[in-house]
């Protein structure tokens, strides 16, 4: 009996016409096709207290040639004209990097080539076979033999390694490929959290496998970014890696016998009147550097790190980072080029490999309107207080009202009750005095719970963050981890004009590191300070900015508290902590300004 396809759903439409006709030209499962390859793995979507996972993105079928996609193929049933998916797999095939998509209907494929830029019905027993398919890929491109060579060479692959996703493929095949062509600068710009150092061992195992490049550094600005990096994402190349550890005047010189080299910027140059170690090799020892986020200082005009680029300016190099930079003496996209390919936070969150953030700001209505003192009226302290209105910059730094704690560690307290108590909780206060206050109170109010566990909150402030940044490695975590500690109470200067930058820089990193060993449960904290910033750092344990004014309010600030939902756009400081998400899916962090 002939089957009527009008009645046939999707699935029999495959099964029954689609399949056959692709396998007839030769494309099988497990070769060199997929049916219903997921490549996202799905937003988490977050409405209330609860949280969801949506479907991901499916392509319905995948065509490989040597485990490379060339096209995609979206299926419709036959009620919808054979072009009815062709726009479902345009798009799946940009996401993709892929040159080829097809839809069909059971009756015919309706082929866009992006090559051409044209649409080509053709029948079920002409679609093209592998062999087809790839030529006519290979002639839009125009390879030499040398260039194909590199850039055909296969992904690494173990048994303890998994499948590059979808845009860590497309990330390195385009480094590849502009390297086989010859470009010597290139920026790879892909979000915190994604996977740039297993995209970087990837791109390396290519251009190291097919002979491209024989001598390669690795270069990054803290010891935890090395260390983990060997002995996980890297560990394939243990039998030929050697980290530069202690090399200058009177220590041990870089030996030459190994391929890929793992260092440090700052041990790479000289203490201040000392030859730089680096100039131990010729200029042309290394033909391959990789710049790990090299947003930071190898960016600068006049970073003494920039040295060690420019001396091997010779090797070709790869910036990566998340945060492409385009500032006045700082600007990466200057010296390495536009972008190669970019994988940002926000494409992270849609495809769900990364979670999402919310952002809750609170305002006190003496933030938002002011506050001016009555003529003559003094402190706590017996001082008389300046005549002028106080605004929200003032509060925290030059006035202290001891009323406004009272409420952020109750509406603090609040929102944990909202989101859940163990939640991990990280509170920026304005100096010392204020984040052991800002503790005390959070204490009291959360007294249950500190019953329970002394440790529940905990003060990190001032010398402490000293003592974690000069000695590189702490207890730190270990204490997080095992005393169960769930909020900190932080002191940080934030955008304060008085404060060099490089101190700020050094904050940054800190919460950086701190935040990371909250969320993933790290033990380690490996933190590492060059001169300049322990000089930074010296200006901070002077009490650069002190409190003038500790006030006891009259007003009722607790009824009049507003809140307010942003987006982290609005929070220049929180952008980079914020931005590093993670794969915990559902967490979320609670950061509160106070001051």
């Amino acid at each position: 009996m002939e089957v009527n396809k009008k009645e046939l759903k999707e699935q029999e439409i495959r099964t029954l016409f689609i399949t056959p006709a692709l396998q007839r030209k030769g494309w099988a499962v497990s070769v060199n096709m997929r049916e219903e390859y997921y490549f996202t793995d799905g937003r988490v979507l977050v409405i209330g207290n609860q949280h969801s996972v949506a479907e991901g993105k499916k392509a319905d079928y995948l065509l490989y040639h040597k485990g490379k996609p060339i096209a995609v193929v979206e299926a419709k049933d036959n009620k919808h004209a054979v072009g009815g998916g062709i726009q479902q797999a345009m798009d799946y095939a940009q996401i993709l990097d892929l040159k080829f998509a097809y839809s069909s209907n059971g009756d015919a494929f309706l082929e866009h080539d992006f090559i051409t830029g044209k649409e080509t019905e053709i029948k079920l027993e002409d679609f093209p076979t592998e062999e087809e398919l790839y030529n006519r890929y290979l002639e839009s491109k125009s390879y030499t033999s040398e260039e194909l060579n590199i850039i055909e060479t296969p992904f690494y692959y173990d048994a303890h390694s998994h499948e590059p996703r979808y845009y860590q493929r497309i990330a390195v095949d385009r480094t590849v490929e502009a390297i086989a062509r010859g470009l010597q600068r290139v920026l790879v710009v892909m979000a915190t959290g994604t996977g740039k150092t297993f995209t970087a061992f990837q791109i390396i195992h290519k251009l190291h496998k097919s002979k491209a490049k024989k001598k390669i550094l690795y270069l990054a600005d803290r010891n935890v970014l090395i260390d983990q990096t060997m002995v996980q994402d890297f560990k394939p190349f243990k039998k030929f890696m050697t980290k530069i550890t202690s090399v200058g005047e009177g220590e041990e010189k870089i030996d030459s016998s190994y391929e890929v080299y793992m260092a440090l910027y700052h041990q790479l140059v000289g203490k201040e009147g000392k030859p730089d170690p680096f100039l131990e090799v010729q200029p042309n020892f290394f033909d391959l550097i990789i710049v790990d986020e090299c947003h930071r200082g190898s960016a600068k005009d006049d970073s003494a790190w920039r040295k060690v680029l420019e001396y091997f300016s010779s090797a070709t190099q790869i910036g990566m980072t998340a945060t492409p930079k385009a500032d006045e003496g700082a600007n990466n996209l200057d010296y390495f080029g536009e972008p190669v390919y970019t994988y940002s936070l926000l494409q992270g969150i849609q495809d769900g490999f990364l979670a999402p953030y919310r952002v809750t700001a609170d305002f006190i209505n003496v933030d938002l309107q002011g506050w001016t003192p009555d003529e003559g009226e003094i402190d706590l302290l017996g001082k008389e207080i300046e005549q002028k209105l106080y605004q929200r910059q003032n509060i925290g730094r030059d006035l202290a009202i001891k009323l406004r704690r009272k409420v952020v560690a109750h509406r603090i307290t609040q929102m944990l009750y909202d989101i859940g108590r163990m939640t991990k909780t990280i509170v920026f206060c304005s100096d010392i005095e204020e984040a052991a206050e800002m503790r005390t109170l959070l204490i009291n109010i959360n007294s249950d719970l500190c019953k329970k566990s002394p440790y529940y909150v905990t003060r990190i402030v001032g010398e402490e963050v000293l003592i974690v940044a000069a000695h590189g490695q702490t207890v730190l975590g270990t204490a997080i981890h095992r005393l169960g500690i769930n909020i900190i109470v932080l002191f940080a200067i934030l955008h304060q004009p008085l404060v060099v930058a490089p101190l700020l820089e050094v904050l940054d990193r800190f919460l950086i590191h701190l935040f990371v060993m909250l969320v993933g449960n790290r033990i380690e904290v490996d933190f590492r300070l060059d001169d300049v910033e322990q000089r930074a750092l010296g200006s901070l344990s002077l009490g650069l900015l002190r409190v003038q004014h500790v006030v006891r309010t009259r007003r009722n600030l607790g009824s009049q508290l507003l809140r307010r939902t942003d987006t982290c756009e609005r929070f220049d400081f929180y952008h980079n902590i914020l931005s590093l998400s993670f794969e915990n899916k559902g967490i979320f962090l609670l950061f509160v300004q106070i001051g």
